[in-house]
């Protein structure tokens, strides 16, 4: 507690090749960066070590799933799957945008972006069945204590491991404003 530790040192500063945008981890020893064009770094719990990866797409999210694989997030909504040197593109997207936020809940990833929510499971990824006033909550999304929250410009959402609930409604709270 307010005491914090570097866990490092960091990848080699000035060489031009960094670029984190996201990271996640399976535990302090065994910890993914990744960002820019291609750029994933491996923290072994005693140094970073740059990943060969099989792209230069833009990185904008990363995901290590409960599966034991981590989640690659890149430009038009492309996904890559793997872990260590071993990487698969599962998924060609052809959106606009990335996934700006991956996390595991459940069974699978979730993933989100102005757009709305996707399911990936495997190495399926599938727009989610959720209804709309809730997809329309899509932005970040944090797990913890069971429940997975997903906040965005137009409002924010909780999934119990069950179902949904709506916390609020950008479109709602204006309306009840102009009352």
């Amino acid at each position: 507690r307010n005491e914090w530790q570097e866990i490092g040192p960091l990848p080699p500063e000035g060489l031009g090749e960094t670029g984190f945008d996201d990271f996640d981890a399976f535990s302090a020893s065994d910890i993914y960066a990744a960002g820019g064009q291609g750029d994933v770094w491996h923290y072994d719990g005693q140094a970073w070590r740059r990943i060969p990866f099989p792209s230069n797409m833009w990185i904008e999210s990363v995901c290590c799933g409960q599966d034991g694989y981590v989640y690659i997030g890149a430009q038009s909504g492309s996904v890559f799957r793997g872990r260590g040197e071993q990487w698969k593109l599962i998924h060609k997207g052809e959106l606009s945008l990335p996934f700006k936020d991956m996390v595991w809940f459940g069974d699978c990833v979730h993933a989100t972006n102005d757009y709305g929510l996707w399911l990936i499971r495997g190495e399926h990824v599938s727009e989610s069945d959720a209804p709309v006033e809730i997809t329309n909550c899509a932005g970040n999304l944090s797990v913890g204590d069971g429940v997975m929250l997903m906040a965005g410009a137009y409002g924010a959402a909780l999934h119990d491991g069950t179902g949904w609930t709506r916390l609020f409604s950008l479109a709602q709270l204006a309306r009840e404003a102009r009352k």
